[in-house]
């Protein structure tokens, strides 16, 4: 009787035990799915915030440079002296005044090429300033190409990250067309350099964070990786690679991603995110466009 009297009180811990099992695994995926909302929730607000400032931090610094390099370009001094560059006296006068736009932008550099004479002129700071061409630029030249290309598809102007193997650097280049009328008789601008250009902008500590942007094809021109940028893109001299839709694991992602960059075209200032696997992991993508440089701010957030 005792033996029975034990053996029931087993079967009913056993069945109590059962019973709080399968109480505890609805509960248990619940609370599963309640932490993953709410991590999904502040990792989705984390990405919307980060873009967002990182779109401030591009826009002011960025926008300055542009419009400076705008009035460089506009010029009167700059124009009359790429209508006559063997004059002296207003070889003189622009080199003076460019001295001044040299002073005021952030890299204390400027550029003017002329479209007649193909002369490259460069001032930096980092050595005597020179009235001389640096380089004459060549049409047969690979390596010049964007030039040539930007003179002949910028309306206005164009921003694009290149290489300069003349002058050995690699800058984030403002790209502004100067005209005579309608004819274009130069560019004439800056370069932002690109080391310190991510490191002001885009660099960050945050394990599992990665800030890009991308121009209007979607090319990449700022990455925390620099093997993935694509170097002359908006100037026609890149190949297709080094897209960001290139990163990302079949169509409908590649599609999801070009809707995302649509929305955030007719919406600039807001984000738009979508979900899309880059590195073998799926990550939160942020977007936001910022209209004046005609750029896309992105940010990909691992929620891992």
């Amino acid at each position: 009787m005792a033996r029975w009297g034990h053996g029931l009180r087993a079967r009913s811990m056993l069945a109590l035990g059962l019973a709080c099992l399968l109480a505890l695994l609805p509960a248990g995926l619940i609370a599963w799915k309640v932490v993953d909302s709410v991590r999904d929730h502040f990792g989705e607000a984390y990405a919307r915030n980060f873009t967002q400032l990182n779109r401030q931090n591009i826009v002011a610094p960025v926008s300055r440079e542009l419009a400076l390099s705008k009035r460089l370009a506009d010029s009167v001094v700059s124009r009359q002296w790429l209508l006559d560059e063997a004059d002296p006296a207003k070889r003189a006068l622009f080199f003076q005044e460019a001295e001044g736009y040299r002073q005021d932008f952030g890299a204390r550099s400027y550029f003017l090429i002329s479209a007649i004479s193909r002369n490259y002129y460069f001032n930096d700071g980092s050595e005597a300033p020179s009235d001389q061409p640096r380089y004459q630029l060549n049409p047969d030249a690979p390596n010049d190409a964007w030039f040539f290309n930007s003179i002949a598809d910028t309306e206005h102007y164009n921003i694009n990250v290149n290489p300069d193997v003349k002058l050995h650097t690699t800058r984030v280049w403002l790209n502004v067309v100067v005209r005579d009328g309608e004819r274009k008789i130069g560019l004439a601008g800056t370069g932002l350099d690109l080391g310190g250009f991510l490191d002001a902008f885009i660099s960050t500590r945050e394990p599992g964070v990665t800030p890009m942007i991308l121009d209007a094809s979607g090319a990449i021109q700022a990455h925390p990786d620099e093997r993935l940028i694509a170097f002359g893109s908006t100037t026609g001299a890149a190949a297709r690679a080094h897209t960001l839709a290139d990163l990302l694991k079949d169509e409908p992602e590649r599609q999801a991603l070009r809707g995302a960059m649509a929305r955030s075209i007719a919406a600039p200032g807001e984000v738009a995110t979508i979900r899309a696997t880059l590195d073998g992991r799926e990550q939160l993508v942020a977007v936001s466009y910022v209209p004046e440089l005609r750029w896309h701010v992105v940010t990909a957030v691992d929620l891992g």
